[in-house]
């Protein structure tokens, strides 16, 4: 990736995708361009995501990493698209899907809940997710994530004390894995 400008890189995994078969590695392929756009052009990353989630349903993909990977990234795009209540469905599948078949992947599926709701400016079902995931983070790198989503949450619930406490930790944290440096 480093001898890759970020469009070369785009541009080339774009051509790869135009002659692949229809299976699991293009599922994967349109989730990494899905990724890609997330951010910085919703449009176009809804439209990855949803072909690849597409693609899952066409292959009869039910179960498994890939369809899980697809329903969330479908359920994050459509929540930067806007599309907040079509995203919470996708995202309470996503949640559903790690319970059975990914623990490790649980506390993902709950922010991608989480954030449905806070995008929605719901903050006490946002803080009732919020905490499901906290509790269920155990790496270094997740609790950090974690309490700087409470504190997020604590500061559109006008609890500055709660919120403080939480970014101070969140900060603490990441200043901890040499990440801030």
């Amino acid at each position: 990736y480093a001898s890759y400008s970020q469009t070369e890189w785009i541009d080339s995994v774009k051509k790869v995708l135009q002659t692949e078969k229809e299976d699991t590695n293009k599922v994967k392929t349109l989730l990494g361009i899905a990724g890609y756009y997330a951010l910085s052009h919703a449009d176009m990353g809804l439209i990855y995501a949803q072909k690849a989630f597409d693609l899952t349903e066409k292959l009869n993909i039910k179960e498994g990493r890939l369809i899980l990977d697809a329903e969330g990234t479908l359920a994050n795009s459509l929540m930067i698209a806007g599309n907040y209540l079509l995203s919470l469905e996708h995202a309470f599948k996503t949640l559903s899907l790690a319970k059975k078949i990914d623990k490790a992947r649980v506390a993902w599926a709950y922010s991608v809940v989480f954030y449905n709701y806070y995008s929605l400016g719901e903050y006490n079902t946002t803080l009732k997710y919020t905490r499901e995931a906290v509790k269920l983070c155990d790496t270094t790198w997740e609790i950090y994530f974690g309490w700087r989503d409470l504190a997020l949450v604590f500061h559109k619930l006008n609890e500055p004390d709660s919120a403080m406490l939480y970014a101070k930790k969140a900060y603490a944290q990441f200043k901890g894995t040499g990440m801030a440096n």
